[in-house]
């Protein structure tokens, strides 16, 4: 069996691919349809290049129609966490203040996001009628600014039918591609700054979740510094920390306003929020790895124990349940410090968690050693024999390929392994190569190549 390869973090994503995801997640909680979304802003572009708008407000169109879509506050909250500037953020504002089609008299909109507003009004009007092209045409027709009229009313008698084709079925695809050339991509630090902002735009839909996001990112990127692991690790533990929980800004806002004890709907609803993160994250290519870490930290490290994304995941557990048991919740209190760590210590003893994240989360934390066991206890309580062993499965060998390395048989390589994982106090391979990285037993050790069959 080969390692994968190391984490990697994000460089760059296209913006358009992220709104996108958000559509969906609200759509799959119960907001605004999805395809009443995408209808809109088709016609909205449509119509503006129609008009013969510069290539800016077409894009200025773009980005209000497909936000004001989200609903208010939340497009306007996420447009500036993607940091589109001050013109769309009033557009949406003033978007959201109209409540029909109609000119925007404001004056501190810019002319072309006093169009985009109006264009957005208008592509959702003429969506509401996409089963009666007449009815389009009247909306159209009606429409009350003069200096939009003429174009429009000849779009209504001539052409209305090509600005409203396919428009039966349409999905995410046709969102991303009508946004106009280039793509809005963030690259480099941009990427960190935006997935920043959006962690704390997510923890403000929270309750007594202020700054929850940077604080479990900075704790388990440290404590992937202090276990050694490389920098790309550490960067990718980052941004999942800042994106763990970006599905709960697509929640509905009574999701975290819950009885003492939650009820069972109230629990539900409150882990709906980790499947729409899943969901969101996997709709934005270049997060794979973010997005790999974030599910790997949802289940505990459950995966290839081969993979350094697996350790990875199992830090950003512990550091997520650490940071919120010190959190108090709209449910119950928040515990100090030395409570938080003895329930994360009785989490991971009961392999809930893994042991080594937790222990390394702990240390990390600052927490003296008399408040948890001291795991140095248990590597001492191997043999020679097992070390080698312990060295060999944290690089990925089956039982079998522990037997070939070591000249002994499967069954007994097997046998070793069970006794390593009682005496250390884990169950997984996981947690042996992060138990592994953590007291340095794997420095100038070589990969392993192809693993025997």
């Amino acid at each position: 069996m080969e390692r994968r390869k190391r984490p990697a973090p994000a460089d760059q994503f296209r913006v358009a691919d992220l709104v996108a995801a958000h559509h969906l997640a609200a759509d799959l909680a119960g907001g605004p349809p999805l395809q009443r979304v995408v209808r809109s802003t088709l016609v909205a572009v449509r119509l503006a290049r129609h008009l013969q708008l510069r290539d800016e407000d077409v894009a200025t169109t773009y980005w209000v129609t497909l936000l004001a879509g989200l609903g208010h506050p939340a497009g306007t909250t996420l447009a500036a966490a993607l940091g589109l500037g001050t013109e769309i953020e009033v557009a949406l504002a003033v978007r959201a203040e109209l409540r029909r089609p109609g000119p925007v008299t404001r004056r501190d909109v810019a002319p072309g996001a006093r169009r985009a507003v109006e264009l957005a009004c208008l592509a959702s009007a003429i969506v509401d009628h996409l089963g009666d092209l007449a009815g389009a045409a009247v909306v159209m027709q009606r429409w009350p600014d003069p200096d939009l009229h003429p174009g429009l009313a000849h779009t209504s008698t001539t052409s209305a039918r090509p600005l409203l084709h396919d428009l039966a079925d349409v999905d995410l695809i046709e969102l991303t591609a009508a946004e106009p050339d280039p793509p809005l991509v963030r690259t480099g630090r941009a990427v960190d700054r935006t997935l920043a902002a959006l962690g704390d735009r997510d923890d403000a839909a929270g309750h007594g979740t202020t700054g929850h996001a940077r604080a479990v990112a900075s704790l388990a990127a440290s404590t992937a510094s202090a276990a050694g692991l490389p920098d790309a690790t550490q960067r990718t533990l980052r941004q999942a920390g800042w994106v763990h929980d970006l599905g709960r800004g697509a929640a509905p806002a009574h999701t975290w306003h819950v009885h003492d004890p939650p009820t069972s709907a109230e629990i539900e609803r409150m882990r709906m929020t980790g499947h729409l993160t899943q969901v969101m994250l996997r709709r934005v290519p270049e997060l794979g790895d973010v997005a790999t870490v974030v599910s790997l930290a949802r289940t505990n490290g459950a995966a290839d124990p081969t993979d350094e994304l697996v350790a990875a995941g199992a830090i950003l557990a512990a550091a997520h349940r650490y940071v919120s048991l010190g959190e108090a919740r709209s449910h119950r209190r928040g515990l100090s410090r030395k409570e938080a760590a003895r329930s994360l210590w009785r989490a991971g003893r009961a392999s809930q968690l893994s042991r080594p994240a937790v222990n390394a989360v702990l240390r990390t934390a600052d927490h003296p050693a008399r408040e948890h066991p001291d795991e140095d206890s248990s590597l001492r309580l191997l043999t020679p024999r097992e070390l080698e062993v312990l060295q060999l499965i944290a690089r990925g060998a089956s039982a079998r390929r522990v037997g070939a390395e070591l000249s002994i048989t499967a069954k007994t390589a097997s046998n070793h392994i069970t006794r390593i994982y009682t005496k250390l106090g884990i169950s997984s391979r996981a947690e042996a190569a992060l138990f592994a990285v953590r007291h340095q037993l794997l420095q100038n050790l070589q990969p392993l190549t192809v693993d025997v069959d």
